[in-house]
């Protein structure tokens, strides 16, 4: 069986499935990764900063009855709004980038991202 060239869109989508497992423990089927893209593409996620034109960081929480039937094992705190998930939206493809690993305060990973990464544009308000 060969393997298939894929386009940024299906890198991207891929990159974000396996990150979120890694790091929250959520198997993401395509019910998942399009609840968490309408949540951001609707503007009911919090934007936390926008890194570039393209590159925008989210706050999106997932409820548990939404991932209950598809769980393997979730390695974050649950609140009462459901899983906390921080997520890299793409906003020239569309897609999601990647899922974040999980801090406690959204300033602890705010002062993360701007340590390790130079260029960082803060949204202006």
């Amino acid at each position: 069986m060969s393997k298939k060239n894929l386009d940024k869109k299906h890198s991207q989508r891929w990159h974000f499935k396996w990150k979120l497992k890694e790091r929250y423990g959520i198997f993401c089927n395509k019910d998942i990764y399009f609840y968490l893209l309408d949540q951001v593409k609707q503007g009911k996620s919090e934007c936390l900063l926008k890194q570039s034109n393209t590159r925008i960081l989210h706050k999106v929480y997932l409820p548990l009855c939404i991932s209950e039937h598809y769980q393997t094992n979730i390695t974050v705190p649950v609140s009462p709004n459901g899983i906390k998930i921080y997520v890299v939206y793409d906003a020239a493809r569309g897609e999601l980038c990647t899922a974040l690993p999980w801090y406690a305060t959204d300033e602890e990973l705010l002062s993360d991202y701007e340590k390790y990464h130079k260029y960082v544009r803060w949204e202006s308000e």
